[in-house]
């Protein structure tokens, strides 16, 4: 059965952006009055205007300016820094003066523990699709970016063409404001993310007209990888743990049942983690959204096996509907009960991997297997409580405690029906 795709950065490690506006008698800063380093970084520089004669004084002995007094008219100084060994970050003031005004620049430096997680190098992503070849269903996404190279709004489109339906649309815009990331969508729905020091989502809230609020929040291992997402509101509350193997979520259970992942063997450098996109597994939680703008700390190393589109037509397994009481010669009488049930074999499929010239990601296609299998299982009448009194009706003995104790089931045949095709392409 198909099912309808709704989508539930880090920022640059070298400034925290933002222009002064100020007037034209007054110092000001070309990228805003804010400037950040890694804790390792140990050069940087900032460039701004002053209407006359200036100097500068910097209040900590860390960091250390190349000029210390200027001219009027723009200027550009260099900074050399020590690294930040320490767990947490520290800043510094670099104050400005002229004879009329002054500035005040201020510079943090990350700590060891607070360190964002690097930024993935890819060419970016400006659009994606991923088709069901069989009856055409197509989810496809459309990005834009800001300067930052941050996702800041993105058009994700849902077709069905075997069913001849208008085109489902949904527009999601993202925006960055220091620990909080907001993404407001065209169908009444909001999301808040809460970000820790290294840039990693802690907690998601999403708001729905008309209904209460959801919340997940989410906690990460020693390694920096994604533990656990916990959900609780109204209308979905649930707990996924996340299991790592080789730089991979390998597995993820859910309440009361558990998800394998597969992967491909080719590093997953997309700008974008396109991973919590392209598999039906991720789908089990909140947090695909969240994981596609790399928020939710390190990304799996490998690109995930695409299997987006569910193709799976599961007969419940039959029961056997007995009326109570029963009567003593029915206890232990027996029936086969037939089913059918047809899957996508994924774990059979064969993919294929292409790349551009850069070495960037550019198609997936997969073929996975459909079979059409059919069990039976015996169901066989029991008491449950041979210490129960039998009641007497017509004559006849009858018992209250009795269940139907089912068999494993037994394949009794398999037939192999068209192979599920998918197909992901990527343009930049």
């Amino acid at each position: 059965m198909k099912k309808q795709f709704i989508l539930f950065l880090l920022p640059l490690l070298t400034l925290a952006v933002g222009c002064d506006q100020t007037p034209e008698n007054n110092i000001t800063f070309e990228e805003g009055n804010e400037l950040t380093l890694n804790a390792t970084q140990t050069s940087a520089s900032f460039t701004f205007t002053a209407p006359e004669a200036w100097a500068l004084q910097c209040n900590a002995d860390w960091l250390t300016p190349d000029t210390l007094e200027g001219s009027s008219g723009t200027h550009t100084v260099g900074l050399t820094a020590t690294a930040n060994t320490a767990a947490k970050s520290r800043t510094a003031t670099i104050d400005i003066r002229c004879a009329t005004t002054e500035a005040t620049l201020l510079v943090t430096q990350f700590g060891t523990d607070d360190e964002p997680l690097p930024q993935p190098t890819g060419k970016l992503i400006k659009n994606m699709q991923i088709k069901d070849l069989g009856d055409g269903q197509t989810m496809a996404l459309d990005f834009e970016y800001d300067d930052q190279k941050r996702v800041v709004k993105f058009i994700n489109t849902v077709s069905f063409e075997e069913f001849e339906e208008e085109n489902a649309i949904y527009t999601y815009n993202v925006n960055y404001d220091g620990n909080k990331v907001t993404i407001d969508t065209d169908f009444d729905e909001k999301y808040i993310i809460t970000l820790d020091a290294q840039g990693r989502a802690i907690q998601m809230t999403g708001q729905f007209e008309g209904a209460s609020n959801q919340t997940v929040s989410v906690t990460y291992d020693t390694n920096g990888q994604i533990a656990r997402e916990v959900s609780e509101g109204s209308s979905d509350n649930y707990t996924i743990d996340y299991t790592w193997n080789n730089g991979d979520i390998v597995s993820l259970k859910k309440d009361y049942f558990d998800v394998d992942f597969r992967y491909s063997e080719h590093p997953n450098t997309s700008n974008i983690d396109i991973n919590w996109l392209i598999s039906d597994r991720f789908q089990e939680g909140s947090l695909s959204l969240v994981g596609m703008l790399n928020l939710t700390g390190k990304r799996s190393a490998h690109y995930a096996m695409l299997d987006f589109w569910a193709n799976a037509e599961n007969t419940p397994m039959p029961g056997w509907d007995i009326e109570r009481p029963v009567r003593e010669d029915l206890i232990g009488t027996s029936q086969t009960l037939p089913y059918t049930t047809t899957f996508t074999a994924t774990e059979e499929c064969t993919s294929q991997y292409d790349f551009d010239a850069d070495g960037d990601l550019t198609r997936i296609s997969t073929e996975s297997p459909v079979y059409r299998v059919h069990y039976e299982r015996t169901g066989t009448i029991v008491r449950t409580d041979p210490n129960e009194e039998p009641t007497v009706i017509d004559g006849k003995n009858y018992f209250y405690a009795v269940k139907v104790e089912y068999s494993e089931p037994v394949e009794t045949d398999r037939e192999t029906l068209e192979p599920n095709r998918q197909e992901l392409t990527l343009g930049y």
